[in-house]
């Protein structure tokens, strides 16, 4: 039983050049990195559509790695119910199939 547990783990493991996206933190650089905004922009308290749909993004990928809404909204600095509304409402646009949210996604 021993030796079927140890192949599992060994199987499930990532390969070295899969980049795996281990906190918050890491998560938000990655975003406004690809997005080409710097972190204080997107920090801010700037209500733009294209900070905001960063944001959204943030929270939504956040959300499905399973990070807290705490730790996500600190990263923001914003409150965890930013969090629960970003990842509801782009929830509700990958549903309603909203193509300007799944490009930015890819």
């Amino acid at each position: 039983m021993a030796s079927l547990i140890k192949e599992r783990r060994r199987n499930t493991r990532r390969k070295p050049e899969e980049a795996a996206v281990t906190t918050p933190r890491a998560l938000f650089d990655a975003v406004c990195d690809v997005m080409g905004l710097s972190k204080p922009d997107v920090m801010g308290k700037c209500q733009n559509a294209q900070l905001t749909k960063v944001r959204a993004i943030y929270s939504y990928l956040g959300r499905e790695l399973r990070f807290t809404c705490t730790a996500l909204a600190n990263e923001m600095n914003r409150d965890h119910s930013t969090v629960l509304f970003h990842h509801k409402t782009y929830t509700n646009y990958l549903d309603e199939s909203k193509p300007w949210f799944r490009e930015d996604l890819r």
